[in-house]
Order: structure tokens, then C-alpha cells, then sequence
């Protein structure tokens, strides 16, 4: 997100601060939040028609996911973490093989 966030302009230290970590930190740990139940859901094997068919609450991440995906293709911007999570959402991905190819990647300049 830092990367895309600086190809379009803005200061990317925005998105480590308190409210950017804080709420990233809740949606991912919080077994109150409707995105992380989704995660979970998602890692057991459910497939997205499945768990949208069946729950009653909206995780936003679902559709917040196509966003990243249109403009770091249109602004050449390399995301691997929303790539592979818009592959498990919208092509089908095995969530299974995504820690392991995010893991085979070269180091980039995050390292």
C-alpha cells in the first residue's frame, strides 16, 4: 500500500501511523471484526460465493480488494499481498499455495 500510495502523491508515512496501523491491526486480529471472520472462513476452505451467500454482514475488504488490484495495474505498481488476495478472491486461488509464494518471491525494497 506504501508503494501505491507514494505512486499517486501522497506521503506514504500516512498509512503507519496510528489510525492506519491501529485499524489494520484490529481488522486482522479481532474476532469481532467481519473481515477477519471472513479470513477465517476463507482459510477453511469456504469459497467466496459461499461465505457472502450465507452471512448477513458485509466484510468490506471483499470489495475493497478490486480497487488496489485496477490501480496498481494501471499505475504499474507492484503489490504482492493484494495480488494474491485478489487471486483467492476473484480467480479461485487455493489460499493454501499463497504463503508460499509470496515467501518464494525475490526480496524486494521493503527488505
Amino acid at each position: 500500500m506504501n508503494r501505491l500510495a507514494e505512486k499517486m502523491g501522497s506521503d506514504s508515512s500516512c498509512l503507519r501511523g496510528r489510525a492506519g496501523i491501529g485499524g489494520l491491526l484490529l481488522t486482522c486480529s479481532s474476532e469481532l471484526s467481519r473481515n477477519f471472520t471472513f479470513g477465517r472462513r476463507l482459510a477453511q476452505g469456504e469459497t467466496l460465493d459461499q461465505i457472502l451467500s450465507s452471512s448477513a454482514s458485509v466484510a468490506e475488504g471483499v470489495a475493497t480488494t478490486k480497487a488496489p488490484h485496477e490501480l496498481r495495474s494501471k499505475l504499474c505498481v507492484e503489490m504482492p499481498l493484494c495480488e494474491e488476495v485478489y487471486k483467492v478472491l476473484y480467480e479461485g486461488k487455493d489460499v493454501r499455495c499463497v504463503l508460499g509464494d509470496l515467501q518464494s518471491r525475490a526480496p524486494g525494497p521493503e527488505y
